[in-house]
């Protein structure tokens, strides 16, 4: 089972380090144990080197598929590198069916299924201590992918900040001062963006990041009261209509505002206690209080999951036109 061997077109194999073009295929140091012809390989953008392609992992952008570094042999080079095949088309499946789309599988890494998976990083749960709602805001930057697990950002002082990764030791101090954005201009945090409130020594937050469950939407912790009792996705709009990032909604006693990402309010809109509304947030229910609207700021994170992108089509029951497009 290879690739084979008439659309392999501009590819030399080469003795190679990671990722080696020879455009349009890819040669990469291979990251797993063992690599069988024709499965789906990413690209890990911690250490460069190709994995099984898995949806509930960040490896989960689709580089290429795994070929012979001889297209004519059947062997694959599982310990040191491995050629990724971008282009043209690859054969060796069995049970394809022809004119189906076939996308990245959520349950097997590395195999290609006919229906779509959601893939992407959502914010599982932020949790703070100290200090007075000094967290305004946090999401994951669009286009970049944190490593998944629990991150801590610490205030050692009302000045400094530091951030530890999953498993690792916290980075140097770096400047921070209330009410203030960070785009990646702290040191270890650079795949979210950070806003921040009063911040008072020993302020605390861990933020958890996971790649394999549902969309989540979590209020954040600077609603001094419940203004809409309930936020939640429409089913089936997770990663088509809400667009992933800070909602800052402000309420009067009968009508409502909504900014998206520090952007300007909207126009207002009238509202009563104990109603839902489906137009407020495309892509989002939110139900007011049902005795009362009171006049406060609710600040809602979305960290919506994506529906991954058809990585070929089936020529035939054992061969697929490669369609390399990642997620979205």
């Amino acid at each position: 089972m290879g690739a084979e061997p008439g659309f392999i077109s501009s590819h030399a194999a080469t003795a190679g380090t990671a990722l080696v073009q020879t455009a349009p295929n890819i040669q990469a140091v291979n990251g797993e144990p063992a690599v069988a012809a024709c499965q789906l390989m990413s690209i890990s953008p911690l250490d460069s080197k190709a994995y099984l392609c898995d949806p509930n992992t960040m490896h989960c952008i689709p580089a290429g598929f795994a070929a012979t570094d001889n297209p004519l042999s059947t062997n694959v080079d599982d310990t040191t590198k491995v050629t990724l095949v971008r282009q043209g088309r690859i054969r060796g499946f069995s049970g394809l069916v022809p004119g189906a789309l076939y996308y990245p599988s959520a349950d097997t890494a590395g195999a290609v299924v006919p229906e779509r998976a959601s893939a992407g990083p959502v914010i599982t749960a932020v949790e703070a201590t100290s200090g007075s709602a000094f967290l305004r805001n946090v999401h994951i930057r669009a286009g970049h992918r944190p490593l998944a697990g629990s991150w801590t950002i610490t205030f050692p002082s009302a000045t400094t900040c530091t951030v530890t990764p999953p498993g690792g030791s916290a980075g140097s101090a770096k400047a921070a001062a209330d009410n203030t954005a960070y785009n990646g201009t702290i040191t270890g945090a650079g795949d979210f963006f950070i806003e921040t409130r009063t911040i008072t020594p020993g302020c605390a937050a861990t933020i958890t990041v996971s790649y394999s469950t549902e969309a989540a939407v979590a209020a954040t912790l600077d609603s001094p009261g419940n203004a809409f009792s309930a936020f939640a996705p429409l089913l089936g709009m997770a990663g088509k209509n809400i667009a992933p990032g800070l909602y800052k909604v402000v309420t009067t006693a009968t009508a409502v505002t909504v900014g998206f990402n520090g952007g300007a309010q909207s126009a207002a809109k009238t509202i009563e206690a104990g109603a839902v509304y489906f137009d407020i947030i495309p892509g989002a229910a939110l139900t007011t209080e049902a005795d009362a609207v009171t006049a406060e700021t609710n600040y809602f994170v979305v960290g919506a999951q994506e529906l991954t992108a058809p990585v070929g089509i089936a020529i035939n029951e054992s061969t697929l036109q490669i369609l390399m497009g990642g997620i979205g």
